[in-house]
């Protein structure tokens, strides 16, 4: 789900490998079901793809272009699309629902976007707030009006990345109104808590890409070069826990062989983490999969190496499917 800076630079998505080429366009998301989700080419316009292969265009808010990023197993579909406002181009988050289109609005900013879909119908993203400058993590329960999930700072930027069924989001915020970092998020309803980072120091940052039901929460945290060659680790967060390197997952003698874990991945209902991990002396990458301890204090715990060569993950698209950049 989601690794996202602005979902609304789909040039971006598409130039960085993190949306899948279809015949007729960009796959930028898809459900348990079979069913795919993105943006059609040349039209520009979102759509749909049933198990079947029946594409559908899912037409604008009266605007240009539209693009999907997500549907549901219910097939509920968000995304965003242009407005038909005159003289400038406004994009709005979109819900696709029984055949109709609607629009999410916004915060009070000219640009929002619906980024995921929960099978519970709550809907998350980002939206400009009044003033604009700014983008704030938002929550949609359905198509009711926007709720701003705040930052760490106001005035400052925040964008959620994933939610689960209990409704908590992740995502990342800036931690004070000088910083030019972020550091990983959860909000719990409105209130928002500081995950922090796996090391402190000048441009270190972190980002809360995953979120499983159980309320453990993986991402990625930067290492300080000097110390740890390797640009960044995962990190695995509980609330009752706090925040660990997911390295410390691997058994000691494949973290003396040169392994580390250096994304945060994705985390399903079983605490499996499918992440990737890199060899810091024979620099290989390996996708892997981690079992979180049932003990809150990490402990050396089994894990598979599963296949070589893969690129770091990307948090798009539904949390059981992993993109490769």
């Amino acid at each position: 789900m989601n690794k996202i800076l602005h979902l609304a630079i789909t040039s971006a998505l598409l130039s960085a490998g993190l949306a899948n080429a279809a015949d007729d366009g960009f796959v930028f998301g898809n459900n348990d079901l079979g069913d795919e989700v993105g943006v059609l080419v040349p039209s520009g316009h979102a759509f749909v793809r049933d198990k079947s292969g029946t594409v559908t265009d899912l037409g604008t808010l009266g605007g240009s272009g539209s693009r999907a990023y997500d549907i549901n197993n219910h097939g509920q579909i968000v995304g965003e699309s242009d407005t038909s406002r005159p003289g400038y181009t406004q994009h709005h988050a979109t819900l696709w629902e029984d055949g109709k289109i609607i629009d999410l609005k916004t915060l009070g900013g000219h640009n929002s976007y619906a980024t995921m879909i929960h099978d519970s119908g709550q809907i998350i993203g980002y939206s400009l707030v009044t003033g604009g400058g700014y983008y704030h993590a938002t929550l949609w329960n359905g198509a009711s009006a926007p709720i701003d999930l705040g930052t760490l700072n106001r005035p400052g930027t925040s964008i959620a990345n994933d939610i689960n069924i209990h409704g908590q989001v992740v995502g990342y915020a800036d931690p004070n109104i000088l910083a030019q970092e972020y550091h990983a998020v959860i909000w719990d309803g409105t209130k928002i808590t500081d995950i922090g980072l796996l090391f402190e120091g000048r441009f270190m940052e972190s980002q809360a890409g995953d979120i499983n039901d159980n309320g453990y929460v993986v991402g990625y945290s930067s290492i300080d070069p000097n110390i740890v060659p390797s640009n960044s680790h995962g990190f695995l967060w509980h609330k009752d826990m706090g925040i660990i390197d997911q390295t410390s997952l691997l058994d000691p003698e494949l973290i003396a062989q040169g392994w580390v874990v250096i994304t945060g991945g994705v985390i399903d209902n079983n605490n499996l983490i499918s992440t990737i991990a890199y060899n810091t002396n024979t620099h290989k990458e390996m996708n892997i999969q981690l079992q979180v301890p049932v003990s809150p204090v990490p402990e050396p715990t089994t894990w598979a190496m599963l296949l070589a060569g893969l690129g770091l993950l990307g948090f798009v698209g539904r949390k059981s499917k992993l993109l490769n950049a």
